[in-house]
């Protein structure tokens, strides 16, 4: 049975023990891990088996034995990632670092020393932790039941927690949650809402890392549309009938052809009340206007102007109907400055962004706002800018350049540039139910130092 080493100091006689300074290692995957151990009282172990291995591996993750390097008794899935930190050997201290962390190396360490009548180990935890590149949000077509929308997040550990968040901050108790793990053991996480009313502002996923702490949150704004079916009925139940009208017009044009009146053009204009959604049958004309009107109401002239000319322009009046049914706004994206922009206190600050492709913005809704969609920091709707919406502190302090707005670029001017300006700044463009947002962050310095 080995006996205990004891150690004299100052006339005490003390054992010989192994500590940690610290029970808990925390690593990032990719990154670095050192594991530290020491004898106590401080005393040379260069003479000493210094051992490193995990709970669980046969081999040992590092083996330093008669003062030397024993790399081969290492665990295969260590070798080249493992270094031995020495420079207070003479002291009794001594470190494993490890490169390249990965979750596998999650979990338990000791750290052993063996020497000349004395054998002592150390326990330590190594926490290796990810946090995920990307979150996405889908949202699904609406249906009668609402409008699901969907988030999806990769490449966590351990397991994060996940919630969904109104604009407010509040918590939705009813979101469904599911997960899986990749062979590299990374959690891939899903979360579902059901939406069944309208949202006031933004809908945000929140995740976040139960040992870091550390949350990504990333929002999306629901058009009021999306939660009133009866506009997407209405267009099916307005223009279907429309489009038989059509049908008909041109059966009679084909009739009028056929009695041999090819020289003879003759056109019905048939308008489409968009607000009481009636389909009128107005005017007989010789002869027909080039092209057709649209404004609050829709006009379409349609008439018979001999055998190419009739189908041809009946296939492009069915074409334009069936296309209004499925209209939208055209996609873009929003461009602008790569933060962090810097703005001194006391000054102005310019923050620009801008429609990709360049297109006019002057009927859009440009919104710029910090955390919270509803509490906007600058208001732009209806050609105007809306200053009754505007939060308080931002009151009287801010200016949209609206030069180029016919090519898609404003700029937000922010005068008198305060400490509570730093931080992230949302410009949206919103065209009907489509819009797109770019974020940029402003780091506010001057006065004492930065902030």
């Amino acid at each position: 049975m080995m006996k205990p080493e004891f150690y004299y100091f100052s006339g005490f006689c003390m054992k010989l023990r192994v500590t940690t300074p610290t029970r808990h290692v925390l690593a990032i995957v990719r990154g670095q891990a050192e594991l530290s151990c020491q004898v106590i009282p401080p005393r040379s172990v260069a003479h000493m088996e210094v051992r490193w291995f995990k709970s669980g591996h046969s081999q040992p993750v590092y083996l330093y034995r008669g003062s030397h390097n024993m790399s081969g008794e290492a665990a295969p899935e260590y070798v080249n990632r493992i270094e031995f930190v020495k420079e207070a050997i003479g002291e009794g201290k001594v470190a494993l670092r490890i490169h390249n962390i990965s979750i596998s190396d999650d979990g338990p360490y000791q750290c052993s020393f063996n020497g000349t009548g004395f054998i002592d180990v150390a326990t330590m935890n190594l926490n290796v932790t990810a946090v995920g590149l990307e979150t996405e949000i889908h949202v699904q077509a609406p249906d009668a039941d609402g409008v699901m929308v969907e988030c999806n997040s990769g490449g966590w550990f351990p397991r994060p927690q996940m919630e969904w968040r109104d604009s407010n901050g509040e918590t939705f108790l009813q979101s469904s949650k599911s997960y899986s793990q990749d062979e590299a053991r990374f959690f891939h996480m899903k979360m579902t809402l059901l939406l069944t009313n309208r949202s006031q502002g933004s809908i945000i996923c929140c995740i976040f890392n139960p040992v870091t702490g550390e949350e990504k949150q990333t929002n999306i704004i629901l058009a009021n549309e999306l939660f009133n079916q009866d506009h997407i009925w209405m267009k099916i139940l307005v223009l279907a009938p429309c489009i038989m009208a059509f049908e008909f017009l041109l059966f009679i044009s084909c009739f009028f052809r056929r009695q041999g009146s090819h020289s003879m053009e003759y056109c019905y204009t048939v308008r489409l009340d968009l607000p009481t959604t009636n389909i009128l049958i107005e005017n007989f004309y010789h002869m027909c206007p080039e092209s057709y009107l649209l404004g609050d109401d829709i006009y379409v002239q349609v008439g018979a102007m001999g055998s190419t000319g009739l189908c041809f322009y009946g296939h492009c009046v069915v074409m334009f109907l069936l296309q209004m049914i499925t209209a939208s706004s055209e996609p873009f994206t929003v461009n602008g400055l790569e933060g962090p922009v810097l703005a001194s206190l006391g000054g102005n600050l310019e923050l620009s962004c801008q429609l990709s492709p360049p297109q006019e913005a002057q009927h859009m809704e440009i919104r710029w706002f910090r955390n919270l969609y509803t509490e906007p920091v600058h208001l732009y709707r209806n050609g105007k800018d809306v200053f009754g919406e505007i939060i308080s502190k931002y009151v009287e302090r801010t200016e949209l350049l609206k030069d180029v707005i016919g090519e898609g670029k404003v700029t937000l001017r922010i005068f008198n540039v305060t400490v509570d300006d730093d931080g992230s700044y949302h410009c949206v463009f919103k065209d009907g139910d489509f819009y797109e947002e770019h974020i940029t962050e402003v780091k506010v310095t001057g006065g004492h130092g930065s902030f």
